[in-house]
């Protein structure tokens, strides 16, 4: 995406930002494009929303800024966003037909490689998030696969054209039998999950998490679901599950927040069908970083039938 700079001055118009000095993109995300401002007046993070914005976007996107109204009001201890208001004493502004927000620009440093103590440290960053807003009241939005498996029913009506289609073919009938016969309880621990937490969304300073971004995707759910995305991210050694590294990523979380064995029994659950909407997202729904999208669909799949084998 792209954008001109009488569109950026138009932006910074209406928030009273100041005169435009210099533009550039920031890379990273599968959704959302993001760019840096600078004016005479600051530093500053323009967030373009990269989805159409329904009525589902627009709930989603009342709870995100719920999430960060509260977390700020609560003296939440790492930086997160700030939404900024404009002139009219609103958020969210249209500049030709593109919606985006801005916040100021937070300091740290984001690491493409994480070692064990950034590890250490991002597991307690996300036990210290769900103590926060686990005070929060927030209610669950209805959850279940249904449409999921109306997703499946188009994809498997697909001819094949390339590898991409081949792939997904050949493992769509894992999916729809993952959505059938795996079972999680979605009324244990609910709160307000943020379901992407992972270095990328994340700032450093050294080995320590300062700051915590993309709040876009929170849900209302059990809290599993985030601790179950950590595991998929940081133990697996390509598509085999590490239950050494499990064990001592819940150990790390434990020290803040305790887990029952009903809620530990459900992460490996919760993976798989975090990966069956993963599944079709990347097939149906990706448009960025498309030269990956047969990879990502690769990866889903083997993991899948590795945790599968680890379950039964």
């Amino acid at each position: 995406m792209k954008i001109t700079k009488q569109e950026v001055e138009r932006a910074t118009k209406l928030y009273d930002l100041g005169k435009v000095k210099k533009i550039s993109s920031i890379g990273g995300g599968l959704v959302n494009y993001n760019f840096n401002v600078k004016t005479d007046g600051g530093d500053y993070v323009f967030r373009f929303l990269g989805r159409k914005l329904d009525d589902y976007k627009k709930r989603k996107l009342k709870l995100e800024f719920r999430v960060l109204n509260y977390l700020k009001k609560k003296k939440f201890p790492y930086r997160i966003p700030d939404p900024i208001k404009n002139k009219k004493g609103q958020v969210l502004t249209t500049v030709k037909g593109r919606n985006l927000w801005i916040y100021e620009r937070i300091k740290g440093k984001k690491v493409s490689k994480i070692n064990g103590a950034q590890l250490k440290s991002l597991v307690k960053a996300l036990a210290v998030y769900h103590k926060y807003v686990s005070s929060m009241n927030a209610r669950r939005l209805k959850e279940d696969y249904i449409w999921l498996m109306k997703k499946y029913s188009v994809m498997e009506k697909v001819k094949p054209k390339n590898k991409v289609d081949r792939i997904m073919l050949e493992n769509i009938d894992l999916f729809k039998d993952c959505l059938k016969d795996v079972s999680i309880n979605l009324e244990t621990g609910l709160l307000a999950n943020h379901t992407d937490f992972h270095q990328g969304n994340l700032l450093f300073d050294g080995n320590e998490v300062v700051g915590i971004l993309d709040f876009e995707s929170v849900i209302v759910s059990p809290r599993v679901r985030d601790i179950a995305y950590a595991v998929k991210q940081y133990c697996f050694n390509k598509s085999k599950l590490s239950k050494s590294k499990m064990k001592n990523l819940l150990r790390e979380y434990q020290k803040i927040n305790p887990l029952s064995k009903k809620e530990i029994a459900m992460i490996l659950p919760f993976i798989i069908r975090d990966s069956c909407v993963v599944f079709w997202w990347f097939y149906s729904e990706l448009k960025k970083s498309k030269h990956k999208q047969y990879l990502y669909l690769k990866s889903s799949s083997e993991r899948v039938k590795g945790l599968l084998r680890e379950i039964k």
